[in-house]
């Protein structure tokens, strides 16, 4: 579909914190009440879920916004089952220790997925803004949030290896840890098409990205600095930002110097 200048002149610009830029455009016909009766008929349908461009881009923007605007360290962890459990059990035991690290260890935000090994083994991989804990607390923690369906574990927390590599030190080095783990679960959907009956990504409600509304003078500007790839949908043009990490700050002094 070739879209026409007078659409994008009226387009909304969006700028995410992950340096994504998406340009969405009106609806060139009035909506059939047929197809509105088909979209409340959807709504009733049990919800499967999954990580697509969309969620991936709110996870990668959110991870962003939890290091810019950290109160202490963030860490990155996964958390491992001594057994198989399914996937909404597996929710729980989560929520539970979310819940404790909220009431007990001073959790000032986190993003975390879902997923599942080839094996069928279910494990969470974390990033959180947490004062200093030792391993073996938030391993006691998360050992007290499977009680119900495990014994405990020794190792139930698992560290990326190297010393100190579970402290994130800078953002780019945040935003591999979330390329690498995180977007396994997008690439399982996009190849297997593997939906789910629960969550399977969470986001703090104090973190969570939402993104800004730009003008086009801003987007004119990003795009004479950055080198952009551009993807056209029907409705839409999502523009992927090249090597935003590496003039990060350039990028937002764009964005913040043209209000």
């Amino acid at each position: 579909m070739i879209l026409t200048q007078e659409r994008e002149a009226d387009a909304k610009i969006r700028l995410y914190e992950n340096g994504q830029i998406t340009m969405t455009f009106a609806r060139c016909r009035e909506i059939s009440d047929d197809h509105k009766e088909k979209i409340r008929q959807n709504g009733k349908v049990k919800k499967k879920y999954y990580i697509d461009n969309s969620r991936y881009r709110v996870i990668t923007s959110s991870a962003v916004n939890l290091f810019r605007n950290k109160r202490y360290n963030v860490i990155f962890v996964t958390l491992t089952f001594p057994g198989r459990i399914t996937h909404e059990n597996g929710n729980k035991c989560f929520s539970k220790f979310i819940d404790n690290l909220n009431n007990n260890y001073n959790l000032n935000g986190y993003v975390a997925v879902h997923e599942f090994t080839h094996a069928g083994n279910s494990h969470y991989h974390l990033l959180c803004d947490l004062p200093y804990i030792p391993i073996i607390n938030i391993n006691r923690a998360w050992n007290f949030a499977f009680s119900d369906f495990f014994s405990g574990s020794s190792n139930s927390v698992r560290l990326p290896t190297g010393r100190n590599r579970s402290v994130v030190k800078n953002l780019e080095r945040c935003i591999k840890y979330v390329c690498k783990y995180f977007a396994k679960g997008k690439k399982y959907y996009e190849r297997e098409l593997r939906y789910y009956d629960a969550r399977c990504s969470f986001i703090s409600h104090n973190i969570v990205s939402r993104p800004r509304l730009i003008d086009r003078e801003i987007f004119e500007k990003l795009c004479e600095k950055f080198e952009i790839i551009v993807k056209d949908y029907e409705y839409c043009k999502v523009f992927y930002v090249q090597k935003v990490l590496k003039d990060y700050d350039e990028f937002f002094e764009i964005v913040n110097k043209y209000p």
